[in-house]
């Protein structure tokens, strides 16, 4: 947007104190997966703070980014007639997943798709939907990146050997522990090759690294694009941020698709590229798969013919997404009526009526049943003290601390962090600490 309009953040993601370190202003708030907030009363939590926030920023515009917007957030946005608010929505959804959300498109004034490198074989629910469409959005766009020379050093890699980058992400919806071993250790098998391995901040299952002075841990290095020069290859997630970055940017890579992904179709999206010819592919459930293209990767002959294939592709001219939602955003539509009927945006009957007969307890021994993940919510209230955190085990009381620090949020605390905005009014921060009183059990 640049200096076209003021941009604040409202972000659910324990990575957003990175994206502080650029500038944008913005506020931090825990997800449903947040051990501290019980998950029956998340969504409310979440309207709380989303309503707060907004009256506190009075927007024009909000755009949601994701896949599925929350109830809580669909519920904040229903008393705020005045304020246009669209819904920035990626496709490449598998097919028949996660279909019930695009009822939630009438609560919005807009919706903005980026496609995607692989659209052409997208046949989920999103296809046909009425949406501005705009080519794939990618930090390659907005960022440039260091010459080789300048990214090794930044890396302390010796620029002079053939590096690979083993990136498969958080491993927040799959594993990533098998398949990264298996790639590092076909690797490792290459004496000349040196090879780094990203350790993501909001990494839950991370690649086990070995004693061996060729593999280098890449950690707190964000964003990973100004670096690319540095590698000859990558073996990388494939989910959208990745793909969108790497494949433009002309990396030879394999892409290892997250089958456990539940709505990004990240299997048909890799399987295109590969069979475009500009990358490699893999299960990462199928591990001999992984080690017979991690060793593809390695061979210079089949490095060359993907690079050509890039070339000749034309893929690097596709992207321009994040200029195309700027620009929408400068000339967004006036408020068209959306849906403001708050109780439209309860969770889903189905769910409702489980959590009615089993149980909050029984409702997730059920999820545990069916495959799906549930978080760990033993507890029903937390109890917390206002202040600094503890410096040791204090019982069942927790210390939860209000801050407008940066450097003080740390999602993976053993203790409750609520961040406020810097520069925030009394008002504010008032309302912040009512929140506070509703969501923990305060003690003295």
């Amino acid at each position: 947007m640049g200096d076209r309009a003021e941009t604040t953040m409202f972000s659910l993601s324990p990575g957003f104190p990175l994206a502080m370190e650029f500038g944008i202003e913005g506020e931090y708030c825990p997800s449903f997966t947040s051990p501290f907030v019980v998950r029956k009363e998340w969504d409310n939590y979440l309207q709380d703070r989303v309503t707060a926030f907004a009256e506190e920023v009075r927007p024009e515009v909000m755009l949601f980014d994701g896949v599925a917007p929350y109830s809580g957030f669909m519920r904040a946005i229903s008393s705020m007639p005045d304020v246009v608010v669209g819904w920035l929505r990626r496709g490449m959804w598998r097919e028949g997943s996660n279909d019930h959300q695009l009822q939630k498109t009438k609560g919005f004034d807009f919706v903005i798709e980026p496609t995607d490198l692989a659209s052409e074989i997208d046949t989920g629910a999103t296809v046909g939907t009425d949406a501005i469409r705009v080519p794939p959005i990618s930090l390659l766009e907005v960022m440039d990146r260091l010459d080789r020379a300048s990214a090794a050093a930044a890396l302390g890699i010796d620029p002079d050997r053939p590096t690979l980058l083993l990136t498969l992400g958080s491993g927040r919806l799959g594993d990533v522990a098998g398949p990264g071993s298996t790639a590092l250790d076909t690797a490792l098998r290459h004496p000349e090759w040196q090879i780094c391995v990203t350790n993501s901040p909001v990494a839950v299952n991370l690649v086990p690294l070995v004693d061996d002075p060729r593999v280098n841990e890449i950690k707190g290095v964000y964003p990973l694009l100004r670096y690319l020069d540095a590698f000859d290859a990558t073996v990388s997630a494939a989910g959208y941020n990745s793909v969108h970055e790497l494949i433009p940017a002309g990396v030879p890579t394999l892409l290892i698709p997250n089958t456990s992904s539940k709505t990004d179709n990240q299997e048909g999206r890799a399987a295109y590229l590969a069979d475009l010819g500009v990358a490699l592919a893999a299960r990462d459930d199928d591990l001999a798969a992984v080690a017979r293209e991690t060793e593809h990767l390695l061979d210079p002959s089949v490095r060359a013919r993907l690079v050509e294939e890039h070339r000749a592709s034309g893929i690097a001219q596709r992207v321009g997404g994040a200029t195309a939602v700027a620009a929408e955003l400068t000339k967004p539509p006036a408020p068209v009526g959306r849906e403001m009927a708050k109780n439209s945006w309860n969770a889903p009957l189905t769910s409702r009526i489980a959590g009615a007969v089993l149980g909050e307890s029984g409702k997730a021994r059920l999820k545990t049943l069916l495959g799906r993940s549930v978080p760990d919510h033993a507890v029903e209230r937390v109890e917390v003290r206002l202040g600094e955190p503890p410096s040791g085990p204090e019982g069942e009381v927790l210390t939860l601390v209000i801050t407008s620090e940066r450097d003080r949020i740390d999602p993976r605390a053993a203790y409750p962090i609520e961040h406020v905005m810097a520069g925030s009014s009394e008002e504010y921060v008032e309302r912040r600490r009512q929140i506070v009183a509703k969501y923990y059990e305060v003690v003295e």
